[in-house]
């Protein structure tokens, strides 16, 4: 963004010296979006598209889509090369489909082995930063899910670090981690926690962190699904609750991981508890990590757009969209890597531009975009 200040200077004889000063940062180290990955779960297939970089716009690939057993939740490695699809159907078919991806069209092909079937139903899914580990949220239901560690082979096959599961207090919704792969928090499908870990960067393992499982303060509300999120930066932790209409933030402590409400959290959205009606869902910061954005799932879709404060987190109410679509939106949102654009996804494809100065969003051109037919897309991933 433009920036504006004011260089100052005192000499011992009493003059002063003063000149404005007008600067223009830039995010140079941030690469623009080349493919985009619908998860159809209607249809149990994953949809690619190409992205303009320029425009944003999403064009099919040559390829289309690729059938997967189902097609639930997606993750990427930090490159753009591995796409990783979790299938939440029941044994003897729950499992994780792996893919290489060809970067010259972004088509999809199989990893030796894919899909590697585990013992639970896998849902939320998230690559480590290295790119050697692959971490599932089991989604079976019972006080034994919990968190599946992955190890990913020279060859891109998957190998089972953790037969158990390394457990985790309620069901794992959403999984993130700090942008050097040092920690990893899930937020629980039905709970009111977040339950934190330190990552053996060696081994994958996981190691609960001091006060881990951390309470989400939504009091006299319920929480049926939760979302969550980290900052590219890794300095704050923002969860979604649906059933109170509120965002939780929290503080990362660089050193040890642990967790720190913010001053005013959890912040209200479209009413806040008890009597919102947003039905938050989908959260997402853009890749500077001046804004949130979440989806509001009331009569007609909308997106709340937040300001982040950079030095203590704190979350203040910018605007909200006008509706975006009058169908069933599911509510995942994600940004590309060069923070210029913004995509959900459910029964078609709604693309929007982000305002670097406002945080503002407008519609692309061409939006919303046709994914195929008859289809329920729950997630989407955007790789560089």
């Amino acid at each position: 963004g433009t920036y504006k200040t004011v260089v100052q200077a005192w000499d011992n004889c009493g003059g002063v010296g003063k000149t404005s000063v007008n600067m223009t940062v830039a995010a140079t180290d941030l690469k623009p979006a080349r493919f985009l990955y619908v998860a159809d779960d209607s249809n149990s297939r994953v949809w690619g598209f190409t992205v303009d970089p320029s425009t944003g716009i999403p064009s099919a690939t040559g390829q289309g889509s690729v059938a997967t057993n189902s097609s639930y939740r997606l993750g990427s490695d930090k490159g753009g090369y591995r796409l990783y699809v979790t299938n939440a159907a029941p044994i003897p078919y729950g499992g994780v489909f792996a893919y290489f991806v060809d970067r010259r069209n972004g088509y999809l092909y199989p990893v030796p082995g894919s899909p590697f079937l585990l013992n639970t139903s896998p849902g939320p899914v998230a690559v480590h930063p290295s790119g050697k580990f692959v971490f599932v949220g089991t989604v079976s239901l019972q006080p034994s899910d919990g968190i599946q560690i992955l190890r990913v082979n020279p060859d891109g096959s998957l190998a089972l670090v953790n037969s158990i599961p390394t457990v985790t207090k309620s069901t794992p919704d959403s999984i993130v981690m700090d942008p050097w792969g040092k920690y990893l928090y899930v937020t629980s499908f039905g709970g009111s926690s977040i339950d934190a870990f330190a990552i053996d960067t060696i081994s994958g393992a996981l190691t609960p962190l001091p006060g881990s499982p951390y309470t989400i303060s939504t009091p006299g509300c319920i929480n049926p699904q939760t979302s969550g999120m980290t900052d590219l930066y890794g300095r704050f932790l923002y969860i979604s609750d649906g059933g109170a209409s509120e965002i939780s933030g929290y503080a990362i402590e660089r050193n040890t991981g642990t967790l720190t409400e913010l001053a005013g959290s959890p912040f209200p959205d479209d009413g806040g508890c008890p009597s919102g009606t947003a039905s938050l869902r989908g959260l997402t910061t853009e890749p500077t990590g001046r804004f949130l954005y979440a989806m509001d799932g009331n009569n007609f879709f909308h997106i709340s757009i937040y300001s982040i404060n950079a030095g203590n987190g704190v979350l203040t109410h910018v605007k909200d969209t006008g509706p975006i679509s009058n169908g069933f939106v599911y509510g995942e949102l994600r940004t590309d890597p060069s923070g210029k654009f913004l995509y959900a996804a459910g029964d078609e494809m709604i693309g929007f531009s982000i305002n670097p100065v406002s945080g503002d969003l407008t519609v692309l051109p061409g939006s919303p975009f046709p994914i195929g037919v008859n289809v329920a897309a729950f997630d989407l991933a955007v790789t560089p």
